[in-house]
């Protein structure tokens, strides 16, 4: 099995995961319904529609942010992808600590967090990469040549609030590392790879700074 066959096998089992999830999401949110509505029952100084509606509304608005994030990064790697015809288009996440790894890299203010992850969008050519951020007019946050790339190594990055994740990094000819998480999904993902998947493309990216060398 080919490199690129793997990894499309891979992301169809995603894609399945995915809507596994959101069904145990589903029914998840529905069990915790029910329990306050059960818990509500029993105490007659509550007021049932009033706990209903709450919770209907923590439902909506996680929905809503979840569709308003998959939206923004349709955008961004659409606009992203014409601007940069020819390029391969990969969603990741950049990781916490990548703001201080780009100052140090001479990027003025990058628009990147600095203590939590940030979704960007890496384009990826024979002659190296660029990060780009924002949505519907996106920006391009920093590009490196192959020639300025010490090496593409597999390590651990930090998103949010849930441990650190398989992770490329970029290691520069400055010194510099840039911690980024592949999405689950090359297309956008609110998750971030497996390592199967971080090591593939760890190599990947690797056999082409060197072949770039």
């Amino acid at each position: 099995m080919t490199e690129t066959t793997a990894l499309d096998a891979a992301h169809r089992a995603d894609r399945r995961n995915a809507w596994i999830a959101r069904g145990v999401l589903a029914l998840g949110v529905a069990a915790l319904v029910l329990t306050m509505v059960m818990r509500v029952r029993r105490d007659d100084g509550r007021d049932v529609g009033t706990v209903l509606v709450v919770a209907a509304l923590v439902v909506a608005v996680s929905v809503i942010s979840m569709v308003a994030m998959g939206s923004s990064t349709r955008r961004r790697n659409t606009t992203v992808r014409a601007l940069r015809g020819g390029s391969e288009v990969v969603e990741v996440w950049g990781a916490a600590g990548l703001r201080d790894a780009l100052t140090a890299e001479g990027v003025t203010d990058p628009p990147v967090r600095a203590r939590q992850g940030t979704a960007l969008t890496m384009t990826i050519t024979t002659e190296g990469l660029e990060l780009w951020a924002g949505a519907s007019l996106p920006q391009k946050v920093h590009a490196i040549a192959w020639s300025d790339v010490e090496r593409v190594a597999e390590g651990a990055g930090v998103v949010a609030n849930d441990g650190a994740k398989p992770a490329v990094v970029v290691v520069t000819r400055a010194g510099n590392g840039l911690v980024l998480l592949p999405a689950r999904n090359p297309a956008g993902s609110l998750r971030t790879a497996a390592l199967p998947q971080v090591r593939a493309f760890v190599g990947r990216l690797e056999a082409l700074r060197a072949a770039a060398a």
